[in-house]
């Protein structure tokens, strides 16, 4: 199993609604902490921009 699949998986289990506008942010940047966990050193710094950049938007909203 891809480990994109499992992170849907868990995300589910947990009870979130695949319909939330920010799902996409949250399984992106489960998968990136999942291939480096340094990353997480940066949330604000690090994850907010690369999300913001890969997904046509801004780091304030991928944080809301």
């Amino acid at each position: 199993m891809e480990t994109r699949d499992k992170i849907s998986i868990l995300l589910r289990k947990l009870g979130v609604n695949p319909a939330n506008v920010g799902w996409v942010y949250l399984e992106e940047s489960i998968n990136m902490t999942a291939e480096d966990p340094m990353i997480l050193n940066g949330i604000t710094k690090k994850v907010y921009p690369v999300l913001a950049k890969k997904f046509n938007s801004t780091p304030s909203r991928v944080e809301r």
